[in-house]
């Protein structure tokens, strides 16, 4: 029986990149999973969405079988050409042992004052009128103001105007190409144009990350500047017990990987927790009363609503998946947000509840597993922890205004375009 024979007699054969997904994601994975058959293949576009926890974590965790090095996206890059996502070990673990000693949670907690006082600043700035879509005005450039924060960015440019909202919409663009197939993508990378605010962004990100490479050589040549003065330095100058040393190719793909994580996971975090603290007002005055239990509302958040859908890996060798015979070099797609919301993993996978055992909730996969899990996932949570506790000391009878807008532009995100809230003034 071919691969397309066995999906017709599952009758279910979702379309993982289209907006009707994007609208009812919860259903499709509910009924992947009451059928008995957490998977897909996708006749048109030639890949395989494995929806089963078990399997999606053993996956992860196996990088012999199930390799990295074809890309986290839809079409095949070139092996090995990329860094982090797009690496398998040897190559991998000497990446992220290098950049351990630039990127790490001690770094990451040293700029939170810094995001307290932007956020205070943003949210001063809109109190008097009752209401924000605070999606578009706060979530969106509040990654990107970490991004420059946390590489010290401000050096070169006043970080703190444009280069947020710039970052914030070229990290979209590019999120746009995760599940662009092979044929389509040179075609979706040209069609950018269509949005001449993308097109825009991207190259004034692209050009202020290499001037700010050059900025970190030149001073580090001049004397003006050392290993300690910024993560991009550090880089720079870290190399691993063999003597390799990060190219400035290697730094520039790190900054981008970076650019394309932050302004898009974090985002779509940010706008997912106030939802759900929103929709369901009785846990949000458990939190109140209870801070610890922010840790709760953010896991749980990431477990009913990963940021991001899902990533692509490819197989080594022939494998099974359920009903399906894998040929090699194929890809799958891991969904992260069908994974966490398998029943034989999780009880009442479709209900948000904050009260369910914190080391039940952080089982999800919503920042990957194993060597690959994400490296600014304590980052992530910072800007969370930071929102959800400065909207409770801010504001009063915190309420929902009208529908929030689902995103679609990029199919690979799970979150809104757009989300307003209003307080009593």
């Amino acid at each position: 029986m071919t691969n397309k024979e066995k999906q017709t007699k599952e009758h279910f054969c979702p379309d993982f990149r289209s907006d009707s997904f994007l609208q009812n994601s919860k259903k499709v994975f509910k009924a992947m999973h009451d059928s008995g058959c957490p998977f897909a293949f996708s006749e048109k576009d030639q890949y395989y969405a494995v929806a089963s926890y078990d399997e999606a974590r053993e996956i992860l965790g196996d990088h012999d079988r199930w390799e990295n090095k074809y890309g986290a996206g839809l079409s095949y890059s070139h092996p090995n050409c990329d860094v982090l996502l797009g690496t398998d070990p040897p190559l991998h673990t000497t990446q992220v042992n290098i950049l351990a000693k630039a990127f790490n949670q001690k770094k990451y907690h040293e700029i939170q004052p810094a995001l307290e006082t932007y956020i205070q600043s943003q949210l001063q700035s809109w109190y008097s009128d009752g209401q924000v879509d605070i999606q578009r005005q706060l979530f969106k450039v509040l990654p990107a103001y970490a991004l420059c924060t946390l590489l010290g960015l401000g050096a070169i440019t006043n970080i703190e105007k444009e280069w947020p909202e710039h970052f914030a919409e070229a990290a979209i663009a590019i999120a746009e190409e995760l599940y662009q197939p092979q044929d389509t993508k040179a075609e979706k990378i040209t069609t950018r144009a269509a949005r001449p605010e993308s097109a825009e962004s991207v190259m004034k990100s692209v050009a202020l990350m290499r001037e700010f490479i050059g900025y970190c050589k030149d001073g580090m040549r001049s004397g003006a500047l050392d290993e300690s003065s910024n993560p991009v330095c550090c880089l720079l100058t870290t190399c691993d017990s063999d003597g390799f040393l990060l190219s400035e190719e290697d730094i520039f793909g790190v900054l981008n990987f970076l650019l394309l994580a932050a302004g898009t996971s974090t985002t779509i975090l940010l706008g997912n927790i106030t939802y759900r603290l929103l929709s369901n007002p009785e846990q949000f005055e458990l939190i109140k009363n209870d801070r610890r239990l922010v840790e709760h509302a953010i896991e749980e958040t990431l477990r009913i609503d990963s940021p991001i859908n899902g990533l692509f890996r490819t197989n080594r060798e022939e494998e099974t998946l359920g009903p399906y015979t894998v040929k090699k070099d194929s890809k799958i797609l891991m969904l992260f947000s069908g994974a966490n919301l398998d029943p034989k993993t999780f009880d009442a996978p479709d209900t948000f509840n904050i009260l369910r055992e914190l080391s039940d909730i952080k089982k999800h996969l919503s920042f990957g597993y194993g060597i690959h899990y994400c490296r600014g996932a304590e980052l992530s949570k910072i800007q969370a922890r930071c929102v959800v506790n400065m909207l409770i000391d801010n504001f009063i009878d915190l309420k929902l205004i009208g529908e929030p807008i689902i995103q679609t532009r990029a199919p690979a995100l799970n979150g809104f375009e757009s989300l307003t809230i209003g307080w009593v003034v």
